[in-house]
């Protein structure tokens, strides 16, 4: 400011100013050096929640809690991974299935006494159904085929009768079976009598069915009879 004060003094004596307007440029430079303020700002009002809501939140999900946890359960249990069920309790699947299919047979969507004709028709499968000479399926005949399921995995249902000359011996309508195939999967099917290490197949009872279930070539089997 003295500087400031001794450049407008020169000033006077060169141009003439006089006292007062020395004062008068001197309050200006002291107006425009004070620091400006910057205003305040003005802060909007803050919205009052309403008092209970937090506490109808709360009354909300403890309501909701029991159903989301119930569906949770569910949930769980309809994707477990077939790993985590037992052994038992798959092979309880697999022969439930399979006999329910038995009582509810669909038309045959191939008819032939000739495996490779059931073949050449069942050409989607990611698998070639397969002739086998387990005592099981002794004397019984094809009559024919059709695309199905087992556990999830497409499979083939053959349709065999057994022999005429075997009901006329015995005085008795021999009724059809079923034969289902598909590829073998060990985590989905679980582990099974292997026939090509010799093992007999399991058997089990379903919905007042036999069910035989072994694994040969790497293909599941599960024959299906009325006795």
């Amino acid at each position: 400011m003295s500087n400031l004060r001794e450049a407008l003094r020169q000033r006077i004596e060169r141009d003439g100013l006089s006292e007062e307007r020395l004062a008068a440029l001197e309050a200006l430079q002291a107006q425009a050096e004070r620091p400006v303020s910057a205003p305040t700002p003005t802060s909007a009002p803050t919205p009052t929640p309403t008092q209970h809501q937090p506490w109808r939140n709360r009354r909300w999900a403890l309501a909701v809690l029991p159903l989301v946890l119930v569906l949770i359960a569910g949930l769980w249990w309809w994707q477990a991974p077939p790993g985590e069920l037992s052994e038992a309790s798959r092979l309880a699947q697999i022969a439930d299935e399979v006999a329910g299919q038995h009582l509810h047979l669909k038309p045959l969507e191939v008819e032939a006494a000739d495996l490779d004709q059931v073949r050449r028709y069942l050409n989607q499968l990611d698998f070639r159904p397969l002739a086998s000479d387990a005592p099981a399926l002794a004397d019984l005949n094809l009559q024919g085929g059709r695309y199905c399921s087992i556990q999830g995995v497409p499979a083939a249902q053959l349709r065999l009768r057994p022999d005429a000359s075997q009901g006329e011996a015995s005085g008795e309508d021999v009724g059809v079976q079923t034969l289902y195939q598909a590829r073998y999967d060990p985590e989905r099917h679980g582990p099974l009598p292997d026939r090509d290490r010799g093992e007999a197949p399991v058997r089990l009872r379903a919905r007042g069915l036999t069910v035989l279930l072994w694994v040969e070539g790497g293909v599941v089997f599960a024959l299906v009879s009325d006795d």
